[in-house]
């Protein structure tokens, strides 16, 4: 099982505009061996282009015309941008990511009609997707958020025989390192609670722009939100007997 993960394209803004770049990533993902598609949030970037429907449709096509939309070939979770923040908070809509895309997010399961939690089992690997962005209270509008349900739910999802026999990858957009330079994840001493370093495998997030692995509290930890400046996507390598690898891919020139 062959895993890609990205995150913080901003599809649309003064900063960047790559629709070019991930269309041509989506057509490569084939050539490369990819089976799984994990974006962890922050698809446009409301804060400059606060015409966010267009971006997630684009998006949408993308996917379709690549044969990436469907739930066994994709996941992708909402960061602050595709839900809160944009540019004009009188037009929040927290569930147009779901809305814009339905058939990636049939069976997720539902803590109010804004938060939910992804669970997918891909044959030797266990995604457990968490939705940081959508139910924040916070006034800082680029903060995220676990919650209690889905913190709740994590722990009890950690004991199941299914998931904790294969490769977990818990995935979020918000991460769970000390905040210094970005907004942080408000709950953040609750998650590390709440996750079992012997079932979980690897954290994968996004949010800061850039690319790092690291070990932090027992767990690894790795951030994938460099894929627009730095050029280059994790991928995980996971064989039949749920044993992983990572390794960064370029996938276009900086």
């Amino acid at each position: 099982m062959r895993i890609a993960c990205i995150s913080d394209l901003h599809l649309t803004g003064i900063f960047y505009d790559d629709f070019d770049l991930v269309d041509e990533f989506l057509c490569s993902l084939a050539d490369y061996g990819v089976d799984h598609l994990l974006v962890c949030g922050d698809i446009v970037g409301t804060l400059e282009h606060p015409e966010r429907a267009v971006d997630l449709l684009e998006l949408r096509s993308m996917l379709k015309r690549y044969g990436w939309y469907h739930p066994r070939r994709c996941t992708i979770l909402p960061g602050n941008h595709d839900v809160r923040w944009l540019g004009n908070i009188e037009r929040d809509d927290i569930r147009a990511l779901r809305q814009r895309m339905p058939k990636l997010f049939r069976g997720n399961k539902a803590y109010n009609r804004n938060r939910y939690i992804v669970t997918k089992v891909l044959r030797s690997t266990c995604i457990i997707g968490l939705d940081t962005a959508s139910d924040i209270v916070s006034a800082a509008l680029s903060s995220g958020e676990v919650g209690e349900g889905p913190l709740e739910e994590l722990q009890r999802l950690q004991g199941l025989s299914p998931i904790r026999d294969r490769y977990v990858i818990l995935a979020m957009h918000h991460g769970p390192q000390e905040p210094l330079l970005i907004p942080p994840l408000e709950d953040r001493e609750a998650f590390w609670q709440a996750v079992d370093r012997e079932v979980v495998d690897l954290i994968i997030c996004g949010h800061e722009h850039k690319n790092w692995r690291r070990p932090m509290r027992g767990v690894r930890v790795a951030c994938v939100g460099g894929f627009a400046d730095e050029g280059e996507c994790l991928v995980i390598d996971v064989d039949d007997s749920g044993r992983g690898t990572s390794r960064w891919l370029r996938v276009h020139a900086e």
